[in-house]
């Protein structure tokens, strides 16, 4: 760090890492400490909507989110769609993951309204950007699927398992986590429409 610079690229991306590392260790204050230093060297560095910004505060708002601090995980999350639909356009990989991050942040905070509107748009132009039968469109389907089930749209649930459970076999994903996590769902949603009470698998 004294050779690079406390706020050089390299360093960030370490940080960034070490991080992790602390919130993985339990050593929360730690990891939150680094993550929000690391954002505020790169907004000061690189600007606030570059990409590595962009990187680094969905860094801090998804530890915050784990944190419990959904206040300021929202904030950041929002903060962070709105630069990414700005520079990046509304169907871009990277905007797509992040307005997945917010509509999961709605979702856990109880906004279960704002976050279907946010998921179903996200499987709308993840359809347009990555094509309806893309592996990345697997994890969108599923989490609105989810968010149909909490609402009580238990049919549109079944409809998007159903789809996502055919599109991962097409992929050749059979053992892999969505493809695990759409049969399970699948099977779960079909309990809770016939009346019978079932956990479901989280997102």
């Amino acid at each position: 760090m004294r050779d690079l610079g406390s706020d050089h690229p390299d360093v960030l991306c370490s940080r960034d890492i070490l991080a992790r590392i602390y919130e993985k260790a339990g050593r929360l204050t730690e990891a939150l400490d680094h993550f929000e230093q690391n954002l505020a060297d790169a907004e000061r560095v690189l600007g606030p909507d570059h990409h590595g910004a962009l990187v680094y505060r969905n860094s801090l708002a998804g530890a915050y989110g784990r944190a419990g601090r959904l206040t300021e995980a929202i904030d950041l999350f929002e903060q962070n769609l709105t630069n990414a639909e700005r520079v990046l356009g509304p169907v871009e990989i990277n905007t797509l993951y992040y307005r997945n991050g917010l509509a999961g942040a709605y979702e856990m905070a109880g906004r279960l309204t704002e976050a279907v509107g946010l998921y179903e748009q996200n499987l709308a132009e993840g359809g347009r950007g990555l094509g309806r039968g893309s592996f990345g469109m697997l994890q969108y389907r599923n989490s609105l699927a989810g968010a149909y089930e909490k609402v009580g749209r238990l049919s549109e649930a079944i409809g998007l398992y159903e789809q996502n459970l055919a599109d991962a076999e097409r992929l050749g994903v059979h053992d892999y986590s969505e493809a695990v996590l759409s049969r399970d769902n699948l099977a779960a949603a079909r309990l809770l429409e016939g009346g019978v009470s079932s956990d479901r698998n989280d997102q």
